[in-house]
């Protein structure tokens, strides 16, 4: 467990990343980010040779985990994460020294000591290991609740950086690197016409329905 907190923590996009994953992970996400900008293209150029064909769609995308950790506050927020889970690390590090210490010096002079002696060393022993399970807890906690706070205060701020530079560039869709949409304008929006289209096939499929269904006769 204490080997699992030594790894450094970055607070990037809601995800949590280990310090030798994050080089190949911005690495990754650039490339798909640049995949997912050839696409767009290409769908755009397609549309344009067609003829008579019109794109009305202004469409953009972002690397969110390169756009969050690139920025000033993001670099703050994770170096000031790693400072204080660095300060929590080597508090916990020194109570498991004395209970490393304790443990080694009881076994090298316990055939030495009286059984009164022996439970009185071994309650001591105790005591020291449940204050280092609890330091270790109470760390694993607290960094948890922190890396939440940061992650959602951080999404926020990206949210709201999206809608303000969406709407100041007349984006009319603004799309994540792993394909998430992040902001559709009004007219982008085509809900209204699915649902009026769906309802137009089920008129439809009710006016065929009755016509192969035959009247029934009155009966006097």
């Amino acid at each position: 467990m204490v080997m699992q907190n030594k790894k450094m923590l970055l607070v990037v996009a809601g995800l949590v990343i280990a310090p030798s994953m994050y080089a190949n992970t911005q690495k990754k996400k650039t490339n798909i980010g640049s995949s997912i900008k050839k696409d767009v293209n290409t769908n755009i150029n397609v549309g344009s040779v067609a003829k008579d064909a019109k794109v009305d769609l202004k469409i953009r995308c972002v690397d969110s985990s390169a756009a969050i950790g690139n920025s000033e506050e993001g670099k703050k927020i994770a170096q000031e994460f790693e400072s204080k889970r660095k300060d929590l690390m080597d508090g916990i590090k020194q109570k498991e020294q004395k209970l490393v210490q304790a443990t080694n010096e009881l076994k090298s002079k316990m055939s030495t000591l009286s059984e009164s002696a022996r439970n009185d060393e071994q309650k001591k022993l105790v005591s020291l290991e449940r204050n280092y399970k609890n330091a270790l807890q109470e760390a694993e906690e607290s960094l948890k609740l922190e890396m939440q706070q940061k992650t959602e205060y951080l999404s926020r701020k990206f949210n709201d950086s999206v809608r303000e530079i969406a709407q100041a560039d007349k984006v009319d869709l603004l799309v994540d690197a792993r394909g998430q949409i992040l902001y559709a304008s009004e007219k982008s929006d085509y809900t209204l016409k699915i649902s009026s289209n769906m309802n137009k096939q089920y008129e439809k499929t009710v006016v065929a329905s009755n016509k192969k269904t035959p009247a029934k006769k009155k009966t006097a």
